[in-house]
């Protein structure tokens, strides 16, 4: 019985030091009916160059792995305080962008103060923002020099006319009209929000550990995804501020969980690296590219839940590409 309570006591602690008061303060703020603590915006994206490096990275790897990186049709799951990386795709090719979130964090005004410095980016060909600027941004790269190989001189005088940049402008402004070359969804809450096999890529950026329903939303990009369509998705596993350590969050009971997480429209999901590779195959897409990020972990396997597999615990982000696999549906 002692050694039963010591367990319990043990665990105790080291919940109590894994807390942050001000995320269990959040939590227990999105309950009440007057909200004491604001919520924060997504940061990242109301940075030109963060926006510009991001599709460029996802680019760039998508050409290393021999699939199309200048897809026509894009979506992104979770585009955060602004269009920017849309708008960054679309800049360099992309004829379509739509954009999902839960919550309507995009500001247009903010979105179109920058517009024009991302263009400014693209005509000079500016090297990627890498580490000096970006140190913690991933999927990181081998050489951070513009990828003249993939964009050619001919193709961005294509993409950069007075008129091409102007209707992209025009449809930030007005993102329901039918011209409208993007669509901007909040919420979306389910796979009807896209006409099936239209869309060449869907990517996000530290998005997906956000998502409640993960099995649904993979098997909804399948249905989306043309037969030769693609994701990449940068996929970051920590515990955004929720604990001490970078993955103390899987060390928290349910029970706890819940009431850090309150009533919040979105917060983490907690699932690790193993969930989202065992759903991406249930939901029939072939792996093209896995780069793993390894952190070290400060607990031992054993003193997590079940559902974490001994390949977790040190696995503190990702980034997947992976195609639809159209033989098994």
């Amino acid at each position: 019985m002692l050694s039963v309570w010591r367990t319990f006591f043990i665990k105790m602690i080291k919940y109590i030091n894994q807390i942050q008061l001000i995320e269990l303060l959040r939590g227990l703020n999105s309950r009440l009916p007057v909200f004491l603590i604001r919520q924060q915006g997504t940061g990242g994206t109301n940075s030109a160059a963060y926006c510009y490096s991001v599709w460029l990275r996802h680019a760039v790897t998508a050409w290393k792995a021999g699939v199309n990186p200048i897809p026509q049709t894009v979506a992104e799951l979770g585009p955060g305080d602004s269009l920017g990386i849309g708008l960054t795709a679309m800049l360099f090719g992309a004829k379509k962008y739509y954009a999902l979130d839960v919550v309507k964090f995009a500001d247009i005004e903010n979105t179109l103060s920058f517009f024009d410095k991302i263009v400014s980016f693209v005509q000079e060909c500016r090297s990627i923002p890498g580490r000096e600027e970006f140190p913690e941004l991933k999927p990181q790269l081998d050489d951070y020099r513009f990828p003249n190989h993939i964009f050619s001189e001919k193709h961005l005088c294509h993409c950069l006319t007075d008129e091409r940049i102007r209707r992209i402008r025009e449809s930030v402004k007005h993102p329901d009209k039918a011209d409208s070359v993007i669509h901007y969804a909040v919420p979306w809450s389910s796979d009807s929000v896209m006409q099936e096999k239209s869309i060449d890529l869907i990517f996000s950026q530290a998005v997906l550990e956000h998502v409640d329903d993960l099995a649904g939303t993979y098997r909804a990009m399948h249905k989306w995804l043309k037969d030769d369509g693609y994701i990449s998705h940068q996929i970051d596993f920590k515990s955004h501020g929720t604990a001490r350590d970078w993955n103390g969050h899987w060390l928290y009971p349910d029970a706890l969980w819940k009431i850090i997480r309150g009533k919040r429209p979105y917060l983490l999901n907690r699932q690790p690296y193993s969930t989202h590779k065992r759903m991406l195959e249930q939901a029939s897409f072939a792996f093209l590219r896995e780069k793993i990020v390894n952190t070290a972990s400060v607990f031992r396997w054993d003193e997590f839940d079940e559902q974490y597999q001994k390949e977790d615990i040190e696995v503190s982000g990702v980034h997947i590409l992976a195609v639809k696999r159209v033989d098994a549906r």
